[in-house]
Parts: structure tokens; C-alpha cells; sequence
């Protein structure tokens, strides 16, 4: 289930890993069920993912493509 609500950004990328595990935890403390990533652009989405997923309990990740 990855709720009502969710959050596509590029803000991940631009991180260093450890922000972005803080960045990740902090979303999924306000109530977001997912977390999109670009996944054309950017740092190796299935390696983000990975990292992003580490820091969270029940987050969902899922790369996207940009358009």
C-alpha cells in the first residue's frame, strides 16, 4: 500500500548518501507512502533505491522515468 499520498523529486540525487537517507526518514515521518526517483537521469536508481530503502521502515520506492 503506498497511501494517498506520495513525492516524485530529483532532490535525492543531488544529495550526499547520508542526507539522503535523513532526507528519506524525514519523508516518511510526515506520512508519504512513496518516494519517486528519477530513474533517466541521476545516480543508479536500483543502488539509490537501495539506499533509500535502508534508512526507511514502510516507505515505497519506485523509480520514474522524467518526462
Amino acid at each position: 500500500d503506498i497511501g494517498t499520498f506520495g513525492i516524485w523529486t530529483f532532490a535525492f540525487d543531488q544529495l550526499p548518501n547520508a542526507k539522503a537517507q535523513e532526507l528519506a526518514r524525514e519523508v516518511e515521518a510526515l506520512g508519504y507512502g512513496a518516494i519517486w526517483i528519477p530513474e533517466a537521469v541521476g545516480k543508479d536508481p536500483l543502488v539509490q533505491s537501495a539506499l533509500l530503502l535502508s534508512a526507511t521502515s514502510r516507505v515505497t520506492l519506485a523509480p520514474a522515468g522524467s518526462q
